[in-house]
């Protein structure tokens, strides 16, 4: 996210990065251990820029303090903006839902999903998770050895979710997540620190083959929902 409104003399500290490019290539090719590594150097909030100085230039924040996640998403959301580069390219990704609207827009979707967060409806998603979670122990010491954490814990996240969203049913929609999700968000991320991008609707190689991505991940996000209210409540959540 980018404020509204900055002031030079409060902004938040972060590394210079190299010259031209900044922290781009840094956050390309290791965001978890780069943003881990300079939440330990700069704090609860850090500052990126990427790109040559000028108008070319993106900035972004990491926010690593929970109290400051929720001034940022809810306490004072009025204050900043989803109108930045990367919000731009996960709109393309997933539409304008709650998670990339905003104003009263995003109001109005956060009234729709809130029966869904009930404390009744939370403790039943703690339960699956804990059943999750065991089923994961379990096919972990089937397989013996040394595991793929990340792979692993892309997996389990996904169950979790597509629980939560669609029912038991996710032995589907699962592998097709799994295959497609990480390369959409990926190329997402990727997009919004370039200086300059290809317009998504240029029939280029990449283009094409996120666009298959989105589609295998639209219909199977469809055909997994209980029906076609559920398919409609699902868009909204994403």
């Amino acid at each position: 996210m980018v404020a509204v409104e900055a002031h030079k003399e409060h902004l938040a500290p972060g590394p210079r990065g190299l010259p031209v490019v900044g922290s781009a290539l840094d956050l390309l090719t290791d965001i978890l251990g780069t943003t881990l590594q300079r939440m330990h150097d700069y704090g609860d909030v850090v500052r990126y820029v990427a790109g040559p100085p000028g108008p070319l230039r993106v900035t972004a924040y990491g926010i690593h303090d929970p109290e400051g996640v929720q001034h940022v998403l809810a306490s004072v959301a009025e204050n900043y903006s989803k109108q930045d580069a990367t919000y731009i390219e996960l709109r393309e990704l997933v539409g304008n839902g709650l998670l990339t609207s905003e104003g009263d827009t995003w109001k109005r979707q956060k009234r729709l999903v809130q029966p869904l967060f009930t404390h009744k409806r939370v403790a039943r998603y703690a339960d699956m998770m804990t059943a999750e979670s065991s089923e994961l122990l379990e096919r972990w010491a089937s397989l013996g050895g040394t595991v793929d954490l990340h792979s692993e814990m892309t997996r389990f996240s996904l169950r979790v979710v597509c629980k939560a969203l669609f029912g038991a049913d996710v032995e589907q929609i699962v592998p097709v997540l799994s295959r497609n999700v990480p390369y959409l968000s990926k190329r997402a991320f990727t997009r919004s620190l370039a200086p300059v991008s290809v317009p998504p609707d240029w029939p280029t190689p990449g283009n094409r083959r996120a666009r298959r991505a989105k589609q295998r991940f639209t219909t199977s996000s469809t055909n997994s929902s209980p029906g076609a209210g559920s398919a409609r409540r699902e868009k909204r959540i994403c």
